[in-house]
């Protein structure tokens, strides 16, 4: 069955959501910014087999789910155009938060297909699903309907994997995909968050409902930065205590592999690199970046960068890697393909943590001695802003739905919250103790901070703003993340 693609107008109610937000640093940026509070997450892969001499590229217009009621429910897209080189591992197409309730059919719209490589490639005729004749134009777009049969309850996180056959896709000079759907069950994640306990080299699973830890795993020595791999499968650890990056598998709660790194590396941070399978190690002793493969849980390159690297932020266009070079003033710039050094920034004195905007335009880059937020364009590399914060900062954390960066400092123990827009402090949130990461799920008014000299986790209210409780986690938590 074909179905054409339709602008629904917004629904009377988004409107009235809007306007009891009241300011403008409220509003929605998309539909799926309010379904970020639902209770429950899908997010859907594709992985290509049987690939073809030619590059085939495919333009998505929309990935949705259809719950019992009839009702389209679209995820946010994170890949637009798909390529079947791409494709040949694992890639993340859509997902969002997504009401509880049952959709028993996945919906993928392609707008339009191409086969071939620059000037000789030729535009294909999107063929209808069921049957051997193309659209009523032979254009797009095709709206293609796959069973799915998930159910989701309250905090539910499921996956949906795609086998996308090439060659099969192909029939003369049209295109209809050939899509296997896998399912994975339902994990009760949404509620946790993910912390790395330097002194006892465990990662643990707090729960955010009960408050307490309902679960942990054996990494490393000296476990000083997590990050979740594309498919949300696998945590990676960086252990500073012995040199290595570890594989946490979070369905057995186990370690699958530990990956040496070089010795006195005293690895400090670790990013993936969604489109590639890469994963960059910060190596604060040897003043180098490592590059991962985490498909084969191999190290493939080192790349030299400033002095004492201690934190990394890749934006979503999967290229680069942003490096804080402490002791040298500056960003590294990483270029996953070439696996080489591409640039540097220059920052203020002692730069110590980096985050990027929830569009994937900017970088707000804090420091220990400079006293001011930088504001980094990531289409020209250059300071456009400095927005004046204090020093001894820690962390930086942007804001998921909001023009909000949040900035913590140790002297005094505090969260900043920065208004994006005005370029200023709009509140200082004291804090008990001096916290060394920033967690922001996507549902509810609260950040969460580790705490590695109170074992604890704060809950901070960026909201009400005000600290609101401490957490008992583990003895020493130097990271928390979240899987959303």
């Amino acid at each position: 069955m074909i179905r054409r693609c339709v602008r629904w107008p917004a629904s009377p109610w988004i409107f009235v959501l809007l306007a009891s937000l009241g300011c403008a640093e409220r509003r929605l940026a998309d539909d799926a910014t309010w379904r970020a509070a639902s209770p429950s997450r899908v997010d859907v892969f594709v992985e290509a087999v049987d690939p073809t001499d030619e590059l085939l590229e495919v333009q998505l217009e929309d990935i949705a789910l259809r719950d019992a009621s009839g009702e389209r429910v679209s995820l946010e897209r994170r890949t637009a155009r798909l390529s079947s080189d791409a494709a040949a591992h694992r890639t993340l197409l859509a997902g969002g938060g997504v009401p509880v309730g049952t959709y028993p059919v996945l919906l993928v719209t392609v707008a339009s297909a191409r086969l071939g490589r620059g000037e000789s490639a030729r535009e294909l005729i999107l063929r209808a699903p069921d049957d051997d004749q193309p659209a009523a134009d032979g254009q797009g777009p095709v709206t293609y309907e796959l069973p799915l049969g998930l159910t989701l309850a309250t905090r539910d996180a499921a996956s949906v994997f795609l086998r996308w056959d090439v060659r099969a896709s192909l029939d003369g000079d049209g295109f209809r995909p050939v899509l296997r759907t896998e399912l994975e069950s339902p994990e009760v994640s949404l509620g946790r968050l993910w912390v790395a306990d330097s002194a006892t080299g465990t990662v643990l699973a707090f729960d955010r409902g009960s408050r307490r830890v309902t679960g942990s795993g054996k990494v490393g020595l000296g476990v000083r930065a997590l990050a979740v791999a594309g498919d949300r499968r696998l945590l990676l650890a960086a252990n500073e205590g012995e040199g290595t990056l570890s594989q946490f598998d979070l369905r057995s709660g186990l370690t699958v592999a530990t990956i040496p790194l070089r010795s006195g590396s005293r690895p400090s941070d670790v990013v993936v690199v969604d489109s590639t399978g890469i994963a960059a190690v910060a190596n604060a002793g040897l003043d180098t970046v490592s590059l991962v493969d985490v498909r084969t849980s191999e190290r493939v390159a080192d790349v030299r960068v400033g002095r004492r690297p201690v934190r990394l932020v890749a934006p979503p266009d999967g290229g680069r890697v942003f490096v804080v070079d402490s002791l040298s003033d500056q960003l590294s710039i990483v270029d996953v393909s070439s696996r080489g050094l591409a640039g540097t920034i220059r920052t203020d004195a002692e730069p110590t943590a980096v985050a990027v905007d929830r569009r994937g335009r900017e970088l707000f880059v804090g420091h220990r001695t400079g006293g001011d937020l930088l504001v980094v364009d990531l289409s020209t590399y250059a300071v456009t802003e400095r927005i004046p914060v204090g020093g001894d900062v820690t962390d930086v954390l942007a804001d998921r739905r909001r023009d909000r960066v949040y900035v913590a400092r140790s002297l005094p123990p505090e969260l900043d919250v920065v208004d994006r827009r005005t370029l200023a402090v709009v509140r200082r949130i004291p804090l008990s103790a001096a916290v060394t990461a920033l967690a922001q799920p996507l549902e509810g008014a609260l950040v969460y901070g580790a705490a590695p000299s109170v074992g604890a986790l704060l809950a901070i209210d960026v909201t009400v703003g005000r600290e609101e409780a401490v957490l008992p986690c583990g003895d020493s938590p130097r990271d928390v993340i979240t899987l959303e």
